[in-house]
């Protein structure tokens, strides 16, 4: 096999796309810096507050499920239940339990699925902003509670904290 544009003599497919890797390699263009450092999360807000939570622990944001069913003799913040895809999710207002603020079911209002420990659970927020990626944990301000990017200041969601949380896992009245 000859390659014309070169001039070089290619005696084989795999000779052939040892040539490519190799010219591939030597090329800027293609070459990626793997950034293990940064790190993803979720960007959501509620009660006037912009938060990140872990990626690794929101496997996925849906939009709010149209037919979702309130359960009688629970709390105030306890939404209802929907079924996604099979499977019953647990709905939270989340904003009317951190502060006592019913979301709006607005067209921009979301549904954060979180998974975390042994609770699988859907966050009902006004909005989220999508994914926000930090390198490592340098970017705190303050002691912990802030931390600049996308130029927001966003708070950490502890989901340790959150899960842990006796009145969040309590949800009967």
């Amino acid at each position: 096999m000859s390659n014309k544009k070169s001039g070089q003599s290619v005696s084989s497919p795999i000779a052939l796309l040892r040539n490519m890797q190799l010219a591939a390699q030597e090329n800027p263009l293609f070459q990626v810096e793997v950034e293990s450092r940064r790190e993803a999360f979720v960007g959501f807000s509620l009660c006037g507050t912009d938060y990140l939570a872990p990626l690794a622990s929101v496997p996925e944001i849906i939009r709010i499920p149209e037919n979702f069913v309130p359960v009688p003799g629970v709390k105030k913040w306890m939404a209802g239940l929907a079924n996604v895809r099979g499977a019953l999710l647990p709905l939270v207002d989340f904003q009317q339990f951190l502060c006592q603020q019913s979301v709006h079911l607005s067209s921009a209002a979301r549904v954060l699925v979180i998974d975390h420990a042994d609770l699988r659970t859907g966050l009902i927020v006004p909005m989220a902003h999508g994914l926000i990626y930090l390198d490592s944990m340098e970017q705190l301000t303050g002691e912990g509670e802030s931390i600049r990017a996308e130029e927001r200041d966003w708070k950490l969601l502890d989901m340790e904290w959150l899960v842990t949380n006796q009145d969040f896992r309590q949800a009967a009245t």
